[in-house]
């Protein structure tokens, strides 16, 4: 596979999460509730190539057409889906695949991974800096928190999120990944905690 060095983060993860959809297979559970590996396949594909189906996800007059969307990947053969969504987005996509999706590929490769028993990566300092950025921007989950929510990666500068001026500070402490994770709701493996974690709120992102 070509270094980072020769490509993004999104695209080299995009390669490493067909390989492992398709050895996990169609029936494989994810850490998304109720979905199969084919499951997520298929989502990963509709976000990128239908519109509505897109919206849908986020808008419930348009949900229908989501749900038909996915029915119809679904019938289709798995790796026929994974193949299709492994050679790239088209038009629009490409212009953001860099800024959008370095998030969603880990965090969906993980998804696959984790349930699997398979062990957190390690990633190259350039992945880890693109991992970085996606956490500022994913950082917005945790407005609602009641309490000042310090993000320390490890090697990194910490981010900050929450309520700016409350009295109570929350500090996480861990790898970059494991700390993506945790913002997007998903179990991880080890972070560590200074302060009441019960104050810290996510919202989807």
């Amino acid at each position: 596979m070509p270094t980072l060095g020769r490509m993004s983060f999104s695209i080299a993860e995009r390669a490493r999460l067909v390989q492992s959809l398709l050895s996990v297979g169609p029936d494989a559970p994810t850490l998304c509730e109720g979905w199969t590996a084919h499951h997520l396949a298929a989502h990963l594909l509709i976000r990128e190539r239908k519109l509505l189906a897109t919206a849908g996800m986020f808008v419930p007059p348009l949900s229908g057409i989501t749900d038909r969307a996915m029915a119809s990947q679904l019938g289709r053969p798995f790796e026929d889906v994974v193949q299709e969504w492994g050679r790239g987005p088209r038009g629009a996509w490409k212009l953001i695949d860099k800024k959008v999706n370095v998030a969603e590929h880990f965090v969906h490769h993980e998804d696959v991974r984790r349930p699997q028993g398979m062990e957190a990566r390690g990633f190259s300092t350039p992945e880890i800096a693109e991992l970085y950025a996606a956490l500022r921007t994913a950082s917005a989950a945790f407005g609602q928190s009641s309490a000042v929510v310090e993000l320390w990666p490890h090697g990194q500068l910490p981010i900050y999120a929450g309520d700016r001026h409350a009295a109570e500070r929350v500090q996480i402490h861990g790898d970059v990944g494991e700390l993506l994770l945790y913002t997007f709701g998903r179990p991880v493996l080890k972070l560590d905690f200074v302060g009441n974690e019960e104050l810290v709120r996510r919202r989807s992102v």
